[in-house]
């Protein structure tokens, strides 16, 4: 689930990376990416730490112009990174947790648009979601609180019937033609009702096809 969110958020914000972040007091540890081969780093050396200052959207549209980013190994490295977004994951009760980043290797001077950042807030509710739905489904019940285990099972299945209901409307919903297919056979996953309208096919055909069906080599 969290690989399918990081390349939804790529894809609708025109990254070529996308991570999903946890911090403690001492690294940055990453639970899923698209683009980027990072499991962790130190926490001093984490843009995440940076974004869970605050409630609101962190957008560095150059990282070499911004002095808490210009030196550091990401920037300066191999990686080139020179754009950075990052949403907190924000725990109901206020606790942050990481973030929903997107980068990319060309400044943005523009940073994201207000719908823009709105879309990265929706998707970082998105990854709360399904983590607090992963502890309510998988909490193991005793003998003294079997009632009070039950209605927390129930609202996980509550909570992740409206969070597929979420994720529709920025997947399915999106007038973006959009799919999600595998790196290794290029077979099609998913498509969105746009996808279908662009390319002719009902999702059925879709998942029979590869993308070098409908896309040229050097595209795909």
């Amino acid at each position: 689930t969290f690989d399918r969110l990081t390349r939804l958020a790529s894809a609708l914000l025109g990254t070529p990376i996308a991570q999903i972040t946890f911090i403690d007091e001492s690294r940055q540890c990453c639970a899923a990416g698209i683009g980027l081969d990072l499991s962790s780093m130190p926490r001093d050396q984490s843009f995440a730490a940076y974004t869970i200052a605050g409630d609101e959207v962190l957008v560095v549209p150059d990282t070499t112009a911004d002095a808490r980013f210009r030196d550091h190994p990401l920037v300066t490295g191999d990686a080139s990174i020179r754009f950075y977004a990052g949403a907190p994951l924000t725990t109901p009760d206020g606790f942050r947790l990481g973030s929903l980043c997107v980068l990319d290797r060309a400044p943005r001077d523009s940073g994201l648009t207000t719908c823009q950042q709105l879309l990265l807030r929706d998707l970082a509710a998105l990854v709360i979601d399904r983590l607090t739905q992963r502890l309510a489904l998988t909490a193991p019940a005793s003998h003294a609180g079997v009632g009070a285990s039950t209605t927390e099972r129930h609202a996980g299945i509550e909570a992740l019937e409206e969070s597929e209901q979420r994720y529709s409307l920025l997947f399915q919903g999106n007038p973006q033609p959009m799919w999600v297919y595998d790196l290794d056979t290029f077979a099609f996953l998913d498509v969105n009702a746009a996808a279908e309208a662009m390319y002719g096919y009902t999702r059925d055909e879709f998942l029979s096809l590869t993308i070098l069906d409908i896309r040229p080599t050097e595209d795909a």
